[in-house]
């Protein structure tokens, strides 16, 4: 794994070095995004710093609320997960500014999943394939929110540390690591999808298909669940 975060460190530096000139050039250009920034955010780096961050930011303070006035009078933050909204609590914990926290949390993030990725690349197509993947992922143009406080980051390597842990048969941490990505974001579920369908197409007896498949995607439905539920209370 040490090899696989020394070849992904190169892509990740050279990608992230070009989302931050473009936040730089189009933040000192355009200033901040309609609705503006939380004041964690610098005024030079506004453009990654707005949007779903400010509500990220909010449920960092203040928790979930069902009506905070964020951006109209019936607006909640209740549809932000809480994984992220927890790494920015720890870096205030710490003395920390959560927005500065975050982003570092979330590139690092973004470097294990490009390291993660390129292992399973290797794994499933082969070396020269696995690592060219990684050049693609770190570079195509959704990337850029992989540097921004959001949860997309979290959940990219969740999915490849995930579907890692499947391809080799260990279903437990798959269906722990796909519980994380649930709690994360709506979308972070599939992980757990991906997981069954990995555990469903596996060459072994019909049985221990199934059992894999219950170990894989049960913890993210307990977990999705939970959460939903507690948030009811």
């Amino acid at each position: 794994m040490k090899a696989a975060v020394r070849f992904a460190l190169v892509p990740w530096a050279l990608s992230r070095l070009v989302v931050l000139a473009t936040a730089l050039v189009t933040s000192a250009l355009f200033g901040p995004p309609t609705r503006g920034v939380d004041p964690a955010v610098p005024s030079w780096i506004a453009q990654i710093g707005g949007w779903d961050t400010t509500w990220y930011l909010d449920v960092a303070r203040n928790g979930y609320e069902h009506d905070v006035g964020q951006v109209g009078k019936a607006f909640s933050n209740l549809a932000f997960f809480p994984v992220l909204p927890a790494v920015m609590a720890a870096g205030r914990a710490l003395g920390l500014n959560p927005f500065w926290f975050g982003i570092v949390v979330c590139n690092l993030a973004f470097l294990a999943a490009l390291a993660t990725f390129g292992v399973l690349g290797r794994h499933v197509v082969g070396p020269d394939v696995g690592r060219r993947s990684v050049w693609v992922l770190a570079f195509i143009p959704m990337s850029v929110y992989a540097s921004m406080v959001y949860t997309e980051a979290i959940v990219l390597l969740c999915a490849a540390g995930a579907a890692l842990f499947a391809v080799r048969g260990q279903f437990v941490f798959a269906g722990l690591v796909a519980a994380l990505a649930a709690v994360c974001r709506p979308p972070g579920l599939l992980v757990a999808v991906l997981v069954g369908l990995i555990a469903l197409c596996s060459d072994t007896p019909r049985a221990d298909r199934y059992r894999r498949a219950v170990l894989g995607t049960a913890p993210a439905v307990a977990a999705l669940g939970g959460f939903l539920v507690w948030m009811e209370i």
